[in-house]
């Protein structure tokens, strides 16, 4: 069990920049994997929602592949805009 005062000790011996720098590098990489898991959910999701639009607008199997696929490129395509769009505005943050 760590106590106050340990940690107190502990505080003195490493300065300050240097723990902020691994809690950064830390944070980053913890936010990295959040990203990354978040996008990776977003690939299935676009997938599903162009299959079920495109059935629901035509009979064809072939159209429907071939309908949804653009569909889905589409999907993709606008996500990688408003993400770059969001990158750039919080750029400044």
């Amino acid at each position: 069990m760590v106590t106050t005062t340990m940690r107190i000790l502990r505080h003195r011996r490493h300065p300050r920049r240097n723990l902020d720098r691994v809690d950064q590098s830390a944070s980053l990489f913890n936010l990295g994997q959040q990203i990354m898991m978040y996008t990776l959910n977003l690939l299935p999701l676009a997938a599903v929602v162009s299959l079920i639009w495109t059935a629901t607008r035509y009979e064809s199997t072939p159209t429907i592949m071939r309908k949804s696929v653009r569909l889905f490129l589409q999907i993709l395509f606008f996500m990688a805009l408003i993400l770059v769009g969001l990158f750039l505005l919080s750029r400044g943050l």
